[in-house]
């Protein structure tokens, strides 16, 4: 077999792949396909690395992809950096193609230096959670804003961290790993409880929600109606765009919010009416899933996260792993898509309880 590859001189040819619709030729300039790429020579030095000096010279060879990179020492400093070669572009952001004419090229990259970093922060915090780590101030452009997370798994780590003021032990930060409190519930919560139901389901599922704490445990019902209206919510722009393209969830609320545009469905309808429908069409998905009586409409049943070995995962080798039952929501720690691995450790200098 013989695969013909194009290459340019902004990168690989990227329409001839599964784009030929573009139209044009679309190539793909990205750091990481450039000559002269050492980040594998950053993670020696990091190995390597003693202090926040060290840690930050290993940094300066990282090329890509931009990570974030959190540092502690034995002596209390803690830090981050957000390394790689970022470009600096002068009049568009990166999201959209431009013209290979020369006239839209990279003006080098930001300066190591001024590369989003902290070192000691003031308030003894450093949270990374793919949210936006640099105010609207800063000097450079890192790309598209929405390519950020939403800001809520960041500003509910930054609210359970903070309400420990004395300091932070395993526990605390064990707690805020299996935290299951929704922020989202509490920025849409003033919105969705206005929604007229438009039937007696939608009335039972509204008046659950209504004392609802925004705690997505397993075997809460509230979760259950929350997650499936918003997910109806977030294709508020489908009929606009003739799509399946999905809304984020600040998005949504701005829409609802200020009564916007998308909530119209071909020129007809409002806000209002948006509420009342997707509220119907979540009840009717749970009563599809779960059955008729939304007392059985219990989070565990839905939200869970299988894992099957890619080899042996099959039905009739007897492998099959039973799916796990996950808690939280999508904007919570865990996320929509689950972490392969998060743990945490105590103080290698202490010495640990007998048994653990």
């Amino acid at each position: 077999m013989r695969l013909r590859v194009r290459e340019s001189a902004h990168g690989p040819i990227v329409s001839d792949v599964g784009a030929g619709e573009i139209g044009p030729r679309v190539a793909l300039k990205w750091t990481a396909l450039e000559p002269g790429d050492t980040t594998m020579d950053a993670f020696v030095g990091l190995n390597y690395a003693r202090d926040w000096r060290d840690f930050t010279r290993a940094l300066e060879k990282y090329v890509a992809p931009t990570q974030s990179f959190v540092y502690a020492d034995v002596d209390g400093n803690t830090g981050y950096y957000a390394p790689g070669r970022i470009p600096v572009r002068k009049g568009w952001d990166g999201s959209l193609p431009v013209s290979g004419d020369g006239s839209r090229e990279w003006q080098g990259y930001i300066p190591h230096a001024q590369l989003p970093h902290t070192y000691n922060p003031a308030d003894g915090l450093i949270v990374s959670a793919n949210n936006q780590v640099v105010p609207a101030s800063y000097a450079f452009s890192l790309g598209n804003p929405r390519n950020w997370a939403e800001p809520y798994r960041a500003q509910r780590i930054t609210e359970l961290l903070s309400a420990q003021p004395g300091g932070l032990t395993l526990r605390d930060v064990q707690r805020v790993q299996l935290d299951t409190v929704s922020p989202v519930w509490t920025d849409f919560r003033p919105v969705l409880l206005h929604t007229v139901p438009g039937s007696d389901l939608s009335r039972r599922a509204l008046a659950l929600l209504r004392g609802w704490d925004g705690n997505e445990t397993i075997d809460s019902v509230q979760a259950s109606i929350f997650e499936a209206w918003l997910m109806q919510l977030h294709g508020l722009a489908e009929d606009e765009l003739e799509t399946e393209t999905r809304m984020n969830s600040l998005s949504v609320l701005n829409q609802l919010r200020r009564g916007g545009t998308l909530c119209a469905v071909s020129g007809q309808g409002d806000c209002a009416q948006v509420l009342t429908d997707s509220l119907e069409a979540a009840v009717a998905d749970l009563r599809s899933r779960l059955g008729p009586d939304p007392q059985d409409w219990t989070y565990g049943k839905l939200h869970q996260v299988a894992s099957n070995h890619r080899a042996f995962g099959g039905a009739g080798t007897g492998l099959a792993v039973q799916p796990l039952v996950s808690h939280a929501g999508r904007h919570q720690h865990g996320q929509r898509r689950a972490a392969p691995a998060r743990h945490l450790c105590p103080d290698p200098r202490s010495e640990l309880p007998a048994g653990h």
